[in-house]
């Protein structure tokens, strides 16, 4: 039996409160477009292991912001290790220094925010 993986673009989709209202949406809006967007990736892995893929790259109804994406796994696990050993958090936030122009990711925007966040996160 074939299995089947499907990964769509994680602003894709209607915004929907879950709360009853108490609190503010944050400044910066939803990541959800309140729309569709095509990008997507289709995975099938037959009996045997061998792997076809169907993939559209074209995001349509809305940019790439910095401030809609996330960090990844394996930068929050090496930041949590840097909060672990005690680490400023002044020097961990040096890495926006480290920027060019040609190669800005959310790394680069790294707030005390996100340095709070990961250390409750990893206690």
């Amino acid at each position: 039996m074939e299995k089947k993986h499907h990964f769509v673009c994680h602003r894709s989709g209607v915004y929907i409160s879950k709360g009853k209202g108490l609190r503010h949406l944050k400044t910066q809006g939803s990541n959800k477009i309140d729309g569709y967007c095509p990008a997507e990736i289709k995975v099938f892995v037959s009996e045997t292991g061998a792997c076809s893929i169907k993939f559209c790259k074209t995001h349509l109804g809305h940019r790439n912001d910095f401030g809609h994406l996330s960090l990844t796994d394996f930068e929050r696990q090496h930041i949590a290790i840097k909060i672990a050993s005690k680490i400023p958090f002044d020097e961990i936030l040096e890495i926006r220094d480290s920027v060019t122009d040609s190669k800005l990711e959310r790394i680069h925007l790294l707030t005390k925010k996100d340095l709070y966040n990961i250390e409750n996160c990893f206690k």
